[in-house]
């Protein structure tokens, strides 16, 4: 296994560990190794999720873990520096992570919004952070709701007066989670059949838009 003391090693900056037969999970003392800049612990036997101190790793530029068999989501603590490297500096391929789940949802929400209109200071940030994103909290929402993804799942979006325009994206339906849609005071025209593929949905206000078609059947077999 990794020894946890490396993590007293505060002064360290690069931490290769590539190709060995590492086994266990990540010691979630490397978060108190502030100074990192580059951490590779590919090519191991780790498993366990991303540890949440990572989000401590604020000068962290790259970060190589693929080919372990690590589990789990990216944690909320670490999206916002997760987010903030580009392609190239973060390879996690060859795990079962949740990292297409937790892209799916920012590319659905962005899809809705729209990039032009997504404030620059959520661009590299968790979704969960965003003005107006309430993300599950699995204290208070039930079980069913928040298994696959406790830290991820949208439970409410307030996207009100933002002049979102146009029909609703159909990859809505990626927010399978969502409880209160409130939409109201926008330019929207429109809505497609995927929305009634969300099985969650108690509140959804579309007030004071542009609506001109009729709503769709939330009684009609979703394809």
């Amino acid at each position: 296994t990794i020894p946890s003391n490396l993590g007293f090693l505060t002064d360290m900056d690069l931490l290769y560990l590539y190709n060995n037969d590492f086994i266990g999970k990540i010691p979630t003392e490397l978060g108190r190794m502030t100074r990192m800049k580059v951490l590779g612990l590919s090519e191991n036997s780790l498993t366990g999720s991303i540890p949440s101190e990572f989000g401590n790793l604020q000068m962290l530029e790259m970060i190589y873990l693929s080919d372990n068999k690590l589990t789990g989501a990216i944690p909320n603590e670490f999206q916002s520096l997760y987010y903030r490297l580009d392609g190239e500096s973060k390879i996690l391929f060859n795990n079962n992570l949740q990292e297409e789940d937790i892209y799916d949802t920012r590319q659905a929400l962005i899809d809705l919004i729209g990039a032009e209109r997504l404030m620059d200071k959520h661009r590299s940030s968790s979704y969960c952070d965003w003005t107006g994103v309430e993300c599950c909290r699995k204290q208070i929402e039930p079980i069913d709701v928040c298994s696959n993804n406790p830290g991820g799942s949208v439970v409410e979006l307030n996207w009100e007066n933002l002049s979102i325009r146009g029909q609703i994206p159909s990859s809505i339906q990626v927010l399978s989670a969502l409880k209160i849609l409130q939409l109201g005071n926008n330019e929207i025209t429109g809505l497609p059949l995927e929305i009634t593929a969300l099985p969650y949905l108690e509140k959804f206000d579309l007030s004071n838009n542009r609506l001109s078609s009729s709503l769709p059947s939330w009684n009609a077999p979703f394809v």
